[in-house]
């Protein structure tokens, strides 16, 4: 079984999700938990970058996206975002990025 833990730099981009796209969101993480990344389908995951990943989620008020990484069998969630064009904007893939960086520095030095 996995884990799914929010980290607390993307816990308000969560939280100020579109309720319905909360919802979805929160399936797709129970999927995760229960199925890991390497069971679910390609139309909801996809590898982004180096240890990056991608979480795609559809509800009737649009699409929203989470990026994660994984340490062991825990999934650290660190951006989530409105998906409003078809290309990753940079701002959000940068933020996502240093999140990952300095999450990683922190786990490191525990």
């Amino acid at each position: 079984m996995w884990t799914v833990e929010i980290d607390d730099s993307a816990a308000k981009e969560f939280a100020d999700l579109p309720d319905e796209m909360r919802d979805e969101m929160l399936r797709v993480f129970e999927l995760l938990e229960n199925f890991g990344p390497q069971n679910l389908p390609p139309k909801l995951v996809s590898k982004i970058g180096d240890r990056l990943w991608e979480l795609r989620v559809k509800a009737s008020g649009g699409i929203s996206r989470a990026f994660y990484f994984t340490i062991e069998k825990t999934a650290i969630i660190v951006t989530v975002y409105v998906k409003k064009t078809q290309k990753i904007p940079d701002r959000v893939m940068d933020r996502a990025k240093k999140r990952m960086k300095s999450r990683l520095i922190a786990e490191k030095n525990r």
